[in-house]
C-alpha cells in the first residue's frame, strides 16, 4: 500500500510513503498502563546493544513472543540431544497453521494449538498472551494471530451450557480437547476416556476474553467471560456452599487462584464490585485459610507439600487482589508462600565446576547425587515465568534486595535457558515457537506462560 502525503499548497513538496503492515489505531502502550485500562503492561525492552545480561535477556523475551507469529525472528534449529527437532526449521504459529491445514483448518480447529492429547483449548489465556504482547511490541501479526485464538476460544472452547452440572456450566474445554479429531476419538474407544473431556474450572481463563473487548467492542467475547464469572459462582457458591462455610479446603488449590483471576477481571473491565467481594471470599476461605490452619509458615497444603506450578498460578491473582484491597494479609500471605518456595522448593541456581544448574523447583523430583541435589524430572524451570512476577511483587512491597535479585536470576534463567539443564560458558536456548519440546509435546503451555507471565516483572524493573 502507497500513500501520496501533499504538504500545504505546493505540490512538489508532495513525499510517498510506502506501508509495509496495515495501519492499526492503537494507543502507545504507556497510555493503556497509565490510565490503568491495562495492568501490568509494560513497554517493549530497550533496543539498544545489550550493557547487561538482564538487558540481554529482556531483548530475547521480547524476540520469543515475536517468533511465535513471525518465523524469521526465531533461530535455527541446531541440534539438541534431548528433544526431537526433526524437520520443522524456523517455525511459527501462522506458518503451523497455513503448513498443516488438515490438523489446523475447520470450523472446529482453527485458531487453536495441538498439545500432546489432542487440541490445548487455548490453554493459560493464549488469546491474552497475544494481546498483551501486541500491545507491548506494537506488531499486528500479534493482533491478527490473537484475534482468531479470540473468536475459537468464545465460539468452540466455551461450553455455553448454563442449566446443567454447576462443575461444568459456563466453562472453558479442558486442555485435552478432542474437538474435530476423529482419528483420535475413534482410537480412544473402549479405553475408558471420554470423546471430549468435559469443560472445568480448573481450566477456565476469560481475561484475554475482556482485553479483546475493550480493544473492539466485540459483545461475543464480554458474553463468554461474563459466562465464566457465573460458572465460577455456581460453582463455588452453589455446589460448595462458600458462602455458608467459614473455610473450603481446596487440594488442587489453582481452582480458587482461576476463580479470583476471572473474578477480578470482571471487576476491572466491567466495574462490578461484586467480582471482587467473590474474589475476597474464595481467597479468605481457601487459599488464607488453608495457609492459617497449617501454621501459618507458608504450607498451602499440609507439611508443605504444594508444587510450585500451583503456587505459580496463585501468584498473579494473589497481587492483583492485594493490588485493589491493599490487605495486610493479603501481602503477608504471599511474603510467607513465597518464602517458604524459595527455602523449599527452588533447586539449583548454581555453578558447580563451570557449569551453571539453572534454578529449578520441586515438583516431580528425585535425589541426585553427583550434584547432592533434588532436582526437577518435571517441567522444572519453566515455573519461573510467574514466579518471578511474585518475588518482583514483594520486592515491591518490602523493598527486600533478596527478592529483587532473585526475581532477576528466575527471568534470566528462563530466558537464556529455555531447554537446558546444564549451561557451558555463554550457550543460550534457541528461540523459536516449538523449540521448547517436541512438536506435540509442552510447546503450547509453556509458549502461553511466557507471553502473559513476566509482565509485573518487567514492569517493576522499568520503574526501578
Amino acid at each position: 500500500m502507497t500513500l501520496c502525503l501533499k504538504l500545504g499548497n505546493d505540490a512538489a513538496r508532495s513525499t510517498t510513503v510506502a506501508l509495509h503492515e496495515p495501519l492499526l489505531a492503537r494507543a502507545p502502550a504507556a497510555w493503556y498502563r497509565g490510565t490503568g485500562a491495562v495492568l501490568p503492561l509494560p513497554d517493549a525492552a530497550w533496543a539498544g546493544t545489550p550493557r547487561t545480561e538482564l538487558e540481554e535477556a529482556m531483548q530475547r523475551y521480547d524476540r520469543l513472543q515475536r517468533a511465535k507469529v513471525r518465523a524469521e525472528c526465531s533461530d535455527p534449529v541446531g541440534v539438541c540431544p534431548l528433544y526431537e527437532y526433526d524437520r520443522w526449521g524456523k517455525i511459527s504459529i501462522p506458518d503451523l497453521w497455513e503448513r498443516c491445514p488438515e490438523t489446523f483448518a475447520g470450523c472446529m480447529n482453527f485458531g487453536d494449538l495441538v498439545w500432546s492429547f489432542g487440541y490445548c483449548s487455548l490453554f493459560y489465556d493464549w488469546p491474552l498472551a497475544m494481546l498483551t504482547q501486541y500491545l507491548r511490541l506494537d506488531d499486528p501479526m500479534l493482533l491478527t494471530v490473537g484475534q482468531e485464538m479470540v473468536r475459537h476460544r468464545y465460539d468452540i472452547d466455551q461450553y455455553h451450557v448454563e442449566n446443567t452440572q454447576p462443575y461444568l456450566a459456563g466453562f472453558q474445554r479442558d486442555e485435552r480437547g478432542q474437538h474435530g479429531h476423529l482419528a483420535r476419538q475413534e482410537a480412544l474407544r473402549g479405553r475408558n476416556v471420554s470423546w471430549e473431556s468435559n469443560a472445568r474450572p480448573s481450566h477456565t481463563w476469560n481475561r484475554g476474553l475482556l482485553l479483546y473487548w475493550a480493544l473492539t467492542g466485540d459483545p461475543r467475547a464480554l458474553a463468554a467471560a461474563q459466562a465464566n464469572g457465573r460458572a465460577f459462582h455456581r460453582f463455588f457458591y452453589e455446589q460448595h456452599e462458600l458462602g455458608k462455610k467459614a473455610q473450603l479446603p481446596f487440594a488442587e488449590f489453582r481452582t480458587p487462584a482461576w476463580a479470583m483471576d476471572n473474578w477480578l477481571a470482571l471487576y476491572e473491565y466491567t466495574g462490578d464490585s461484586r467480582y471482587l467481594v467473590w474474589a475476597e471470599e474464595v481467597f479468605d476461605k481457601t487459599l488464607l485459610a488453608m495457609e492459617r490452619a497449617h501454621g501459618q509458615r507458608g504450607h498451602i497444603l499440609k507439611d508443605g507439600r504444594q508444587g510450585a506450578q500451583f503456587v505459580g498460578y496463585m501468584v498473579e491473582p494473589v497481587c492483583r487482589l492485594h493490588h485493589y484491597t491493599r490487605r495486610r494479609d493479603v501481602a503477608a500471605f504471599l511474603k510467607r508462600v513465597l518464602d517458604w518456595q524459595r527455602q523449599a522448593g527452588a533447586l539449583r541456581g548454581f555453578t558447580k565446576n563451570g557449569i551453571y544448574y539453572p534454578v529449578m523447583w520441586r515438583e516431580d523430583w528425585d535425589y541426585n547425587p553427583e550434584l547432592d541435589e533434588a532436582i526437577s524430572i518435571g517441567v522444572g524451570h519453566h515455573y519461573d515465568y510467574p514466579l518471578c512476577d511474585g518475588y518482583a511483587y514483594l520486592y515491591r512491597l518490602y523493598r527486600c534486595k533478596r527478592d529483587r535479585e532473585f526475581a532477576r536470576q528466575l527471568f534470566t534463567d528462563i530466558t537464556f535457558y529455555q531447554i537446558m539443564c546444564e549451561v557451558q560458558g555463554k550457550a543460550r536456548s534457541p528461540i523459536g515457537y516449538h523449540h521448547l519440546g517436541k512438536f506435540f509435546g509442552f510447546t503450547p503451555k509453556l509458549h502461553a506462560w511466557s507471553g502473559r507471565y513476566a509482565q509485573i516483572f518487567l514492569q517493576d524493573e522499568a520503574d526501578l
